[in-house]
């Protein structure tokens, strides 16, 4: 088998071992990528931690993530919704925070899950933060964006604060629409 259809094999058995019941599998697909010689890839590795995550093993996950060559916006990114899949949101902002100070760009997914974070767990000092940041970034009139920002300032009781959000939104969804209305009622 040619080197790049072995790569690509990889990745798409590690996309089919995402909950406990493939684990076995997933770790043998493992110990077969670090046998080839795949272990540094980013993008064989960014599949592992997601596997890894997906299935609540975050030790792994993070072994996995310390190893890759490169860490990037992907790999940070993966291990974020791993965290929050299971809970541990304060984990997931730490991450988030550690993104800048080591020179990777966060990108409207990654301040999605951020904010999401920021929900489960009414991190309302660190939504207001990751809001800056947003801004800072341009990211402030995508509309998924914006419907998360409104729905977390709803969740925060700053209907002032959601209804100017609401007002910079390029395209007001039906989302944004409902949740405000809901904040209001």
């Amino acid at each position: 088998m040619h080197i790049g259809e072995c790569r690509t094999s990889f990745l798409y058995i590690l996309k089919t071992c995402n909950d406990e019941n493939q684990i076995i599998c997933g770790r043998d697909i493992h110990f077969d990528i670090v046998k080839c010689g795949f272990e540094g890839d980013s993008v064989i590795g960014n599949a592992l931690v997601s596997m890894y995550a997906k299935c609540g093993m975050l030790v792994e996950a993070f072994e996995v993530f310390d190893k890759m060559g490169g860490q990037t916006t992907v790999s940070w990114t993966k291990t974020i919704v791993g965290y929050i899949k299971l809970g541990f949101h304060e984990k997931a902002l730490r991450c988030l925070e550690q993104m800048p100070l080591q020179g990777i760009l966060i990108d409207d997914v990654t301040f999605l899950c951020g904010l999401r974070a920021c929900a489960n767990t009414n991190a309302c000092y660190d939504g207001l933060f990751i809001h800056a940041q947003i801004v800072e970034e341009g990211f402030n009139g995508h509309t998924p964006v914006g419907d998360t920002l409104v729905d977390i300032y709803v969740r925060f009781g700053l209907l002032i604060e959601a209804l100017d959000v609401f007002s910079e939104l390029k395209f007001r969804s039906n989302t944004s629409w409902t949740t405000l209305i809901v904040g209001y009622v």
